[in-house]
């Protein structure tokens, strides 16, 4: 079993492996949806491929990937795309919250637990950030502006200011973010 799963896998038959891997449940979880994942990642199907990271029991690879295409959407100025990766992180890091406290109700767990709700606000929180500079770019740039009127730009205007600049902002201490890699206060972008 174990020589035709590599075989289906070197082929690229995945379709033959993932049918390989659910007759046996657990068996190849590891060692087929990994590569799987890597492979629907490379072929831009990203949420499959987040799904594939979760199947092999990888979800840090999942945020990796959610943190690589926000990154990406904000160097490219698709600051709405960065808000949803931004969003879907959050929901990633409660669910990694949830699953630590259903898995184990330990002390230890506490601060994992601390951790990724802490992460999840801040994703939260970006997304946030990212949509309302969604509606404040597309007012600069776009030659027709439709979207929400002046007066949504004008809200969106004020509540990036207010948040940016709130001391609470600025001075946050999970500077250390287990996701962020960029320096300073303001958010990448």
């Amino acid at each position: 079993v174990e020589e035709l799963m590599r075989l289906h896998m070197e082929t690229h038959k995945w379709e033959d492996a993932l049918a390989l891997a659910e007759q046996y449940k657990g068996r190849f979880d590891d060692s087929v949806f990994l590569p799987y994942a890597e492979y629907l990642a490379g072929c831009d199907r990203f949420e499959e491929a987040q799904a594939a990271y979760k199947r092999a029991g990888h979800p840090e690879e999942s945020q990796r990937l959610l943190i690589a295409l926000a990154d990406t959407a904000t160097v490219e100025h698709r600051f709405r795309d960065a808000a949803l990766f931004h969003n879907r992180l959050a929901r990633e890091f409660v669910e990694l919250a949830e699953t630590a406290i259903t898995k184990d109700g330990k002390s230890s767990t506490d601060k994992v637990v601390k951790r990724h709700l802490a992460n999840s606000r801040e994703a939260s929180l970006l997304s946030a950030i990212y949509h309302a500079y969604d509606l404040v770019h597309q007012y600069t740039v776009d030659p027709f502006f439709s979207s929400v009127g002046y007066h949504g730009v004008l809200n969106a205007t004020c509540f990036l200011v207010n948040t940016l600049n709130d001391k609470k902002f600025q001075n946050r201490k999970s500077r250390a973010w287990s996701y962020v890699r960029h320096s300073g206060h303001d958010p990448l972008g």
